[in-house]
């Protein structure tokens, strides 16, 4: 998904990570010793995992409803990452400019959820989901 992508490589290197699970959440913190507050700081009720903070997540699930309805596509949300990703891979295939469209809208979603995380963990700033929404379809209209 990362390859022939147009979003921005700050967003695809946040994707790179995503797939690969690379990404430094709080339960791969925990398993390094690291004493922390494990909950997530998008809904503080369950364990920061890859797969609740992209889409088990009450925050991220609002979050890509909003982007796949602007999309006018069907939700992929599922509790499974894996069947979340079977999905995302699916409609990112092709050469076709709406497979080309949903992967540089899929990249800086990543990308947007994980920056919003640490502005909530390290800087306790926050903004709305539908900031966070209109900044995605602005970037991704820009660099469309």
């Amino acid at each position: 998904m990362t390859y022939k992508n147009e979003a921005r490589p700050k967003d695809i290197f946040s994707l790179w990570l995503y797939l690969h699970e690379r990404l430094i959440t709080k339960d791969r913190l925990l398993k390094w010793g690291v004493s922390i507050e494990p909950h997530c700081v998008f809904c503080n009720a369950c364990l920061e995992t890859r797969t609740h903070l992209f889409v088990q997540c009450s925050f991220a699930s609002s979050l890509w409803t909003r982007i796949y309805f602007c999309l006018k596509r069907t939700t992929l949300i599922t509790s499974d990452s894996d069947n979340y990703l079977t999905g995302a891979m699916r409609d990112a295939k092709g050469k076709t400019l709406k497979a080309q469209l949903f992967k540089m809208v899929y990249t800086k979603t990543i990308h947007a959820i994980w920056m919003e995380r640490n502005q909530r963990q390290f800087e306790k700033k926050n903004r709305a989901m539908e900031m966070i929404a209109k900044d995605i379809a602005f970037t991704c209209n820009a660099r469309a």
